[in-house]
């Protein structure tokens, strides 16, 4: 593969000697993302069909490069465009080295307040009484992780995960009101993690209807207000392991908002 960086005037004599679809494989992208760069920095294009007329040796015109401020930039074809700034946020800490999104399949020493929240989580498993998650709450700082015994361990490393990325960030985990929140910029979002369950409602000969609830085999994440709240959950595609910097970039994009 070539070096993608290029000048504008190296640009120009590039897709005036050869085919788009030729010079997109050479630089290994998609030929309509070569054409947008070509747009963005007003490099003008062969018009369809000049190439089968230089073939023929018809006679072609060639249009000239037009003179713009900052001329000699150079170029990256390997630059990415993106749909939204939060798209573009998301990308940015996949890159950052300081941030680790790998959620692990074992982890033997958990970050001090997930470690908390499992034995508080294995109290409230194991209690005569059959004590609440809100009871527990109310008196402990307790991360917000509503699942079965099963899902837990795999709830438990994604949370650890997550924690330690937005402490990574210089931002912390703060409860309020006995729930738990991001803080970044001075401002909160609420987040939780909870198992799937889905509601399936029945009709009996009568005709009236009751609901019951099976759990999944899913988790979801949640996180901001509950009028403006954005979930993440399992699917055929890929787990909310592999969410996590969209996680945090949605979290940071909507403390930045309520901060503004």
């Amino acid at each position: 593969m070539k070096k993608p960086i290029l000048t504008r005037k190296d640009l120009y004599d590039l897709v005036w000697s050869k085919s788009i679809s030729a010079i997109a494989n050479d630089f290994q992208i998609k030929p309509y993302r070569l054409r947008e760069i070509c747009q963005e920095n007003k490099i003008p294009l062969p018009d369809r069909g000049y190439w089968s007329k230089l073939r023929f040796k018809k006679k072609v015109v060639k249009i000239p490069l037009p003179i713009i401020e900052n001329d000699n930039l150079q170029i990256n074809l390997k630059t990415r465009k993106f749909r939204t700034d939060y798209h573009k946020r998301t990308f940015e800490l996949t890159q950052r080295q300081d941030l680790n999104f790998k959620v692990p399949g074992r982890i033997s020493t958990y970050h001090p307040l997930v470690e908390s929240s499992k034995n508080l989580l294995e109290k409230i498993d194991n209690s005569k009484n059959k004590l609440r998650y809100w009871e527990v709450a109310q008196k402990h700082n307790l991360l917000p992780i509503h699942t079965n015994t099963k899902l837990r361990a795999r709830a438990l490393r994604f949370i650890n995960t997550l924690i330690k990325a937005i402490e990574a960030m210089d931002c912390n985990i703060t409860f309020y009101c006995n729930r738990a929140h991001v803080e970044m910029f001075g401002q909160k979002t609420e987040i939780n993690l909870r198992q799937k369950i889905h509601r399936i409602r029945t009709t009996n000969e009568s005709g009236w209807t009751s609901d019951s609830w099976e759990e999944s085999e899913k988790l979801e994440f949640q996180a901001g207000p509950s009028f403006d709240r954005k979930n993440w959950i399992d699917n055929t595609k890929r787990n909310i392991e592999e969410c996590l910097p969209e996680i945090i970039a949605w979290i940071e994009k909507d403390c930045r908002y309520w901060h503004d």
